[in-house]
C-alpha cells in the first residue's frame, strides 16, 4: 500500500512539474508601451454600460473597451481618500499623492489631515513624470493623444506642473516644449 502511495505521489509530481514547465517561456522585452486613460470613467461607469447593454439586448455583456482593460490602479489625494483628475493623474504619472488641483507638484504638508506622510522641504517642488523619465532615461519618443484641451488636468499631468490646475498659461508651455 506504501509503494501505491508513493507512486501516485510521484506520479501526481511529475505531472504538476510538467504542466508547469508548459505555460513557462521567454518574453520579449517591451518596447513601446500606450497608457490609456479615460478621463471620468470608473467601475461604476463601466458597469453600468455592460447593463445597460444587457437590459436593451446590444449585443452581450462584454463592452468594445473591455480587451484593453489591464488594470486598476488605487488613487488618493495626500490628504483626502478621494482625488479629483489632477491629482489623481498626478499619481498615475508620479507615484506620489498630491493635493486637490495640483499638477504633478509635491504637496505641501497640512498636519493632522495629511493621510500620506508629506516632507514640508519638497512642498510645491516639481515631480518628474513617467513620460519625462521615459524621455530622459530611456531616451524614448513619448506624445499625449487627447480629446480635450490638451492643457486640461488629466493630460496636463503627464508633462506639466503647477500648483493650480487652472493655470492654463503656465501648463500649455509645458506641455508644448515638453
Amino acid at each position: 500500500m506504501k509503494k501505491f502511495y508513493f507512486s501516485a505521489m510521484l506520479l501526481f509530481l511529475a505531472i504538476s512539474l510538467n504542466a508547469q514547465q508548459q505555460y513557462r517561456r521567454s518574453v520579449k522585452p517591451v518596447k513601446n508601451v500606450i497608457v490609456m486613460i479615460p478621463d471620468g470613467t470608473s467601475t461604476g461607469v463601466l458597469s453600468i454600460a455592460r447593463w445597460f447593454q444587457i437590459y436593451n439586448e446590444l449585443g452581450g455583456d462584454r463592452l468594445n473597451l473591455d480587451p484593453y482593460l489591464c488594470g486598476m490602479v488605487k488613487t488618493y489625494l495626500s490628504d483626502a481618500p478621494v482625488p479629483d483628475s489632477a491629482p489623481a493623474m498626478s499619481a498615475y504619472m508620479t507615484g506620489v499623492p498630491s493635493r486637490r488641483g495640483r499638477i504633478s507638484t509635491y504637496p505641501n504638508p497640512r498636519p493632522g489631515q495629511d493621510i500620506y506622510p508629506v516632507d514640508s522641504a519638497m512642498a510645491y517642488q516639481p515631480l518628474v513624470t513617467v513620460l519625462e523619465a521615459a524621455k530622459i532615461e530611456k531616451k524614448k519618443s513619448t506624445g499625449l493623444v487627447v480629446t480635450v484641451p490638451f492643457c486640461h488636468a488629466t493630460p496636463a499631468a503627464c508633462a506639466s506642473h503647477h500648483y493650480d490646475r487652472g493655470k492654463y498659461e503656465y501648463l500649455a508651455p509645458q506641455i508644448a516644449y515638453n
